[in-house]
């Protein structure tokens, strides 16, 4: 069972992961949610997610990509 959402500011959860595959059943991602996520380089992110709030991937300095499935 996947999450639906990723709530604002859960970036701690994630500070040391360099690639991240979403689920999907994802639906959004809320603000900050990434925030920091300094050694995050790609995310995968399913077409399942209709929103993405402003500033969800903010100060991720070595994000060079996204992608949707």
């Amino acid at each position: 069972r996947g999450l639906d959402k990723i709530g604002d500011y859960v970036s701690g959860s994630f500070s040391n992961l360099r690639e991240i595959k979403l689920s999907p059943r994802l639906k959004s991602i809320e603000g900050e949610a990434f925030r920091d996520c300094t050694k995050l380089v790609a995310i995968t992110i399913p077409d399942t997610v209709t929103y993405i709030r402003a500033k969800a991937f903010v100060n991720c300095t070595n994000l060079k990509s996204t992608w949707t499935e």
